[in-house]
């Protein structure tokens, strides 16, 4: 159905779909999901097998034809599509994506990916000289480095402590967090999965210690978000930063960033705002003219994900490194940097074979068996990471062994 919206501009009535969305399609009956079916959304390469979707998952057909189709629409008359008619169904983006985290409308805040959400949030808060700020060596490298401009900037200190993962213990990351804090820690940042070998962290538990402490927390939730169930209410966090683009598949350039509500107030915008937006969630998105069909897109994306289910997402992952792990483990000179239990264990997996360093081992498997993966070179955690997604079949993942397993047979003693 095309609707006509009359420009402000001489009256002339311009046709603009808003009822293009396709009809989602549920990817699970009552006998489970149909992962062929899921597979064949997928525009996969013939020539790579991707184990690489930690750094960044494909969108599926779906959702590319359904943005391709926004963009034309918005290509007709841009300043119309892009100023009046695409904001409306941005605000109805935004009340879904807030429902599917747990949180409010009025706390969710678009932005291009989580990176940028956390340094939004670090970089306006006013902290005092010497405050502290509390995190792991293990956190994103992109991250730390925002840690160092603000002790370059306003001399606060950054804290690193070293957690010890791989683990499936809580209390002892907890307590390598609780030993650090002091009288000047204002701020405890955390991954609730860990990029480098995908340990996933008592979010929860961590959010408790910092309230404990009266300090804030933040959250990087980049790998949580489309892998694990994720309920900010429930989390209690004050501040959390996601990429879309990543676990639910959206079209890159889809990040949020949630900041409770009455702490909005608290944190400056790295862009303008006008007056009168001290206390909304919008005064952090005032950064130019971006694309639009972008943000509209995500909702179709959202659909697709809620059709295969999150929980039903995080037990196929488990089962496709199951599969592989199971097999490799035996191998004497296989070793792993991350948690084999379920319950800390996420897509992400790094591994090892002693006499083979990251960088040659990742590039053997994917010359000579067409498996691209990407390595660590973290002290705590050298080695390559293996992260499969849905559309991952089960011959994907017995190309994988083999390729372990030959790689293990010619490495040096």
């Amino acid at each position: 159905m095309r609707r006509f919206l009359v420009s402000a501009v001489g009256g002339i009535a311009i046709p603009f779909s808003t009822t293009a969305r396709p009809v989602p399609k549920r990817m699970v009956s009552v006998h489970g999901p149909n992962w062929e079916r899921v597979r064949s959304e997928y525009a996969l390469s013939d020539s790579i097998l991707n184990f690489h979707n930690a750094g960044l998952n494909p969108t599926p057909r779906r959702i590319s034809k359904r943005l391709s189709e926004l963009t034309a629409q918005a290509n007709e008359v841009p300043a119309l599509s892009q100023f009046r008619q695409m904001p409306r169904m941005v605000v109805e983006v935004r009340e879904k994506m807030a429902s599917f985290l747990g949180c409010k409308p009025t706390e969710l805040s678009f932005q291009v990916n989580t990176t940028q959400a956390l340094e939004t949030i670090l970089l306006g808060m006013d902290l005092p000289e010497h405050a502290e700020i509390l995190t792991s060596d293990q956190d994103y490298p992109s991250i730390l480095n925002t840690l160092d401009l603000l002790q370059r900037r306003k001399n606060i200190k950054v804290v690193k402590v070293s957690l010890p993962t791989p683990t499936s213990d809580d209390e002892a990351l907890i307590e390598s967090f609780r030993a650090a804090i002091t009288p000047q820690t204002r701020v405890l940042l955390f991954s609730h999965i860990i990029n480098i070998n995908g340990q996933i962290l008592p979010a929860k538990k961590l959010c408790d210690l910092a309230k404990e402490h009266g300090i804030l927390s933040v959250v990087d939730g980049a790998h949580a978000v489309g892998q694990l169930p994720v309920n900010l209410s429930q989390i209690g966090c004050d501040c959390y930063a996601t990429s879309f683009h990543k676990w639910v598949g959206a079209p890159v350039g889809n990040g949020g960033m949630y900041i409770r509500e009455d702490l909005i107030p608290d944190i400056w915008p790295n862009w303008g705002a006008p007056v009168g937006q001290e206390h909304s969630i919008e005064k952090f998105e005032h950064s130019g003219t971006h694309p639009l069909p972008i943000r509209i897109a995500l909702e179709d994306a959202l659909d697709f994900h809620l059709g295969i289910g999150t929980e039903n997402k995080r037990s196929r992952l488990l089962e496709l490194n199951k599969w592989w792990i199971d097999e490799v483990k035996k191998l004497p000179k296989v070793y792993f940097n991350s948690p084999l239990e379920e319950s800390h264990r996420s897509s992400i997996i790094n591994v090892g074979i002693t006499g083979w360093s990251p960088d040659k081992l990742s590039t053997y498997l994917r010359k000579e068996w067409k498996v691209f993966t990407s390595i660590s070179m973290h002290p705590q955690a050298k080695g390559i990471r293996v992260s499969p997604n849905v559309y991952t079949s089960r011959q994907d993942v017995e190309t994988l062994i083999l390729g372990i397993k030959q790689a293990h047979q010619s490495a040096p003693e």
